[in-house]
């Protein structure tokens, strides 16, 4: 054998030798890599609803809010209150009789809304802390998500684990749980963000062409609250299997459910308004028919000229008062009009 099949053949074992260790110890790293960044860092309860204090002008998160608040919204604000005074003034001084009360109301209520939003994601995290703990504390030491091993370890990799389905199932859980991670470190990062910037968008809900954007900005903070709560349950379901394919398919769950609800739609939203778009869909289908028949109901009014048929006349008698009644309307429409509406002209 020639040089280049030696050292062909010496490079082909040593990626077997690794793979085969990768195999071997593929669900302990996993487990190693969930128990250490996802359960230490992004499941507990106190980093997944973390305590936001941006009282503080000294620096951190606290700097940044005010820079945005003293640079950004007050501006806003201003010229929002600016251009609102203008048009008070315009609607009455020119005598417009506009009615600006539900105007007024409406921004008073998003400007309101608008100087406490952040104490309301703040309370948003403290209401989805205290429902997260009851999950969290869930299934005691053996069926609980804090400890990887209790679902990952039950990872079977087959009767042969240095074929290539145990290399594609190490490779599947590795895709998973990195997966997993990067989907709960962007929520960890709206929760974050959100309560700087609320406030600017919040104001947006004043203008129609600006309403959508503000609306999606709030749902997708409150999706991303909630969103811990619905990932524990697959994982602690997790726990009480030792099927392989369903372990992926819980841990696969526990990855999808931040993206569907944060997909707009939001889920939670349409969960919130479901019985009100039910009640909208069934009002656009009702009044047309009722517009319909009303119409109709104008016109049989107006052919038959307010008579009235009793069951005792003959079909060629009804025929005959019928016709005499639109004869008698179409007559009166087309009489001219009475002088006494007009203004006398004298020859």
């Amino acid at each position: 054998m020639d040089i280049v099949g030696i050292i062909s053949r010496a490079i082909v074992d040593a990626i077997g030798v690794l793979l085969s260790g990768l195999v071997a110890q593929g669900v302990l790293v996993a487990t190693v890599l969930y128990n250490g960044y996802i359960a230490g860092n992004l499941l507990t309860p106190s980093e997944a609803f973390p305590y936001l204090n941006f009282n503080s002008l000294s620096g951190g998160e606290g700097s940044l809010y005010y820079f945005v608040m003293f640079n950004f919204y007050d501006p806003i604000l201003t010229i929002i209150l600016t251009a609102l005074g203008l048009i008070y003034l315009l609607n009455a001084s020119l005598e417009l009789k506009y009615n600006l009360r539900n105007m007024w109301i409406k921004v008073l209520l998003i400007l309101i809304l608008s100087n406490v939003s952040f104490f309301i994601s703040q309370d948003l995290l403290m209401l989805g802390n205290s429902i997260y703990t009851q999950i969290y504390n869930f299934g005691g030491s053996r069926h609980n998500f804090h400890d990887g091993s209790n679902f990952l370890m039950n990872v079977n990799l087959g009767p042969n684990p240095n074929t290539t389905i145990g290399i594609f199932i190490i490779v599947l859980v590795f895709f998973l749980v990195l997966f997993l991670l990067m989907t709960l470190s962007i929520r960890l990062a709206i929760i974050f963000t959100f309560p700087i910037l609320i406030p600017i968008f919040t104001i947006f809900l004043i203008l129609p062409q600006t309403r959508d954007l503000g609306i999606k900005i709030w749902w997708l903070y409150i999706d991303a609250v909630f969103s811990p709560i619905l990932i524990g349950i697959p994982l602690i379901l997790a726990t009480y299997s030792n099927n392989s394919s369903l372990i992926l398919g819980f841990l696969a769950l526990s990855d999808t459910i931040p993206f569907i609800l944060m997909k707009e739609p939001s889920f939670i939203g349409n969960l919130g308004f479901l019985f009100g778009y039910s009640a909208e869909s069934t009002a656009t289908r009702t009044i047309p028919i009722l517009k319909n028949v009303s119409r109709d109901l104008k016109n049989v009014a107006i052919v038959t000229g307010g008579a009235i048929y009793t069951g005792n006349m003959s079909r060629k008698n009804k025929n005959i008062q019928a016709r005499q009644s639109v004869r008698n309307y179409s007559s009166r429409s087309s009489r001219p009009p009475s002088n006494k509406t007009f203004f006398k002209v004298r020859p």
